[in-house]
């Protein structure tokens, strides 16, 4: 949590960039605009910072939420089991980089894909620095019970999740690019990690 808060206040001008991200994920802004595809703006050192914050989050979430329902195996330690959760998450998130720029090379719509890409790491921004505030409650607060917090947080990334997919069905339609190749893709990169997971 602490290396989570310094990073955010390291990024100064976190407030200004995120308020407008906000604002485009959720009112579906900056769909087909130039400044949409420009996948650079993922290798700046704010983006970067932004991103590894959202890991550390993320690993976080799941870690407090295997501790809270007992559900860490004795061989690890609590901060193994982090460790061992955060490699997960950076590995995931790279693999699906790695498949939506190779999707989009031998498709031959980079620059659909690009922009999709970029979606993807707003709603994981987006999403860490909700379940940021919501551990803070939970861990430090008697404002928030953590059953409620772990159900809340897990009803609204799903409802964050909901908007990813309506960005990227808009980008589809946006390109005129056949349903089809819309629903191979939602099948194969998106639904079946979530009913893998679920499932699991």
């Amino acid at each position: 949590i602490l290396i989570a808060a310094f990073l955010y206040s390291l990024i100064r001008t976190a407030s200004k960039t995120m308020m407008p991200e906000v604002s485009r994920f959720f009112l579906l802004r900056g769909i087909n605009a130039p400044s949409s595809r420009d996948i650079s703006e993922l290798f700046q050192w704010q983006s970067t910072i932004l991103n590894l914050i959202s890991f550390l989050v993320f690993a976080l979430f799941t870690y407090t939420a295997a501790s809270y329902f007992d559900f860490i195996p004795f061989v690890f330690s609590g901060i193994i089991f982090w460790l061992i959760t955060l490699a997960l998450i950076i590995s995931l998130v790279t693999l699906r980089h790695v498949l939506c720029i190779l999707i989009g090379f031998v498709s031959g719509e980079k620059e659909v894909f690009r922009e999709y890409l970029i979606s993807i790491y707003q709603y994981y921004r987006l999403s860490a620095l909700f379940l940021f505030v919501l551990i803070i409650l939970m861990l430090y607060s008697l404002i928030l019970p953590a059953g409620i917090g772990f159900i809340s947080g897990i009803i609204v990334l799903g409802i964050m999740y909901l908007f990813r997919i309506i960005r990227l069905i808009l980008i589809f339609l946006n390109r005129n690019i056949s349903i089809f190749y819309l629903i191979l893709y939602l099948c194969a990169l998106e639904f079946l990690p979530v009913v893998i997971s679920v499932k699991y």
